[in-house]
């Protein structure tokens, strides 16, 4: 759990910037637009925390009801 939130953390750092310029350059031409708001990339950031959260969670919890030696034989 605590890797993928480091890696998700790292990932979010390295692309949020540029997601953020190219959404900007996107809505310069138009005449009216909305502002940017933080609360975009923190919501999209958080709902990326969700789901890594769900996936690791499943993961664990197959692993938690194969049995050892089926495991080893695999």
């Amino acid at each position: 759990g605590r890797e993928f939130a480091l890696l998700t953390a790292v990932a979010a750092l390295i692309a949020l910037p540029p997601a953020w310029l190219a959404i900007a350059r996107y809505l310069a031409p138009f005449a009216e637009r909305s502002p940017l708001g933080g609360w975009a990339p923190l919501v999209a950031l958080v709902l990326v925390l969700i789901v890594v959260a769900a996936a690791t969670a499943r993961h664990t919890w197959s692993a938690m009801r194969i049995a050892p030696a089926q495991a080893l034989r695999q």
